[in-house]
């Protein structure tokens, strides 16, 4: 056993007794394995939201709170956590087709979403021209 994680601010917390040390691991490999997936510094505050089943900006910030060297970006949009907030399927493909500009324009307004955006939207209006 490593460890006991305890519940603290709706995270578990893992204690790690005095007589171990817990090292953590770089994300980036070897130099001798090839990979298709480029790693770097930067990408940490995406591997723990990945890591933690997508935890929320929220859980994050507490993880930043009590881990310095996890870096956040604000402007990162997790496509996964945004189609998992759709509580409807999408439309399906329209085949109607139009000759001029502006002679078929689609139009749609969604929302309000439960939880608020990354820049605190809660509506989305989207228009596009078919042509």
């Amino acid at each position: 056993m490593i460890g006991l994680a305890k519940m603290q601010d709706r995270l578990y917390v893992l204690r790690i007794p005095s007589y171990q040390k817990l090292q953590l691991k770089s994300t980036k490999p070897p130099p001798h394995v090839i990979s298709t997936v480029n790693f770097t510094t930067s990408d940490l505050e995406t591997l723990w939201h990945f890591r933690l089943g997508h935890a929320s900006n929220k859980c994050i910030d507490v993880i930043k709170s009590k881990f310095p060297f996890v870096k956040k970006d604000k402007s990162y949009v997790c496509d996964v956590c945004h189609y998992a907030k759709q509580r409807r399927l999408i439309f399906p493909i329209s085949t109607s087709k139009s000759e001029k500009c502006f002679n078929l324009i689609h139009v749609d307004l969604w929302g309000p979403y439960s939880t608020p955006s990354v820049h605190a939207h809660k509506l989305c209006y989207f228009c596009s021209n078919s042509v």
